[in-house]
């Protein structure tokens, strides 16, 4: 539900220029980043926010201030991470193809 919400047309577009405005505000920048970094549990969420905010994140993790680098560079690492799954299983754990419980 909440990824939905998340890819709703023109939302992850239009955030980085609303935050690149410079609007002064450090918990709107930190909540930013915090939503961010709890919409990469979904692997459509990680595509729209390495299209759409890879630099602003970058520029986050170069000067920002207080704890934002840092959680700035994790969602970095979620988007980048060529490990990450290529697909979400919805919360539910694979099941074993080999046959072995």
């Amino acid at each position: 539900m909440a990824a939905s919400l998340f890819l709703t047309e023109g939302f992850v577009p239009s955030l980085v220029p609303l935050l690149e405005k410079k609007i002064n505000s450090d918990k709107v920048e930190q909540a930013a980043l915090q939503m961010l970094s709890a919409a990469c549990v979904d692997s459509a969420c990680r595509e729209a926010i390495k299209k759409h905010c890879l630099q602003w994140l970058k520029g986050v993790m170069n000067d920002g201030k207080d704890d934002r680098p840092a959680v700035a560079a994790v969602v970095l690492a979620k988007v980048l991470d060529p490990t990450a799954p290529q697909k979400d299983t919805g919360g539910k754990a694979e099941q074993d193809t080999n046959g072995v419980n």
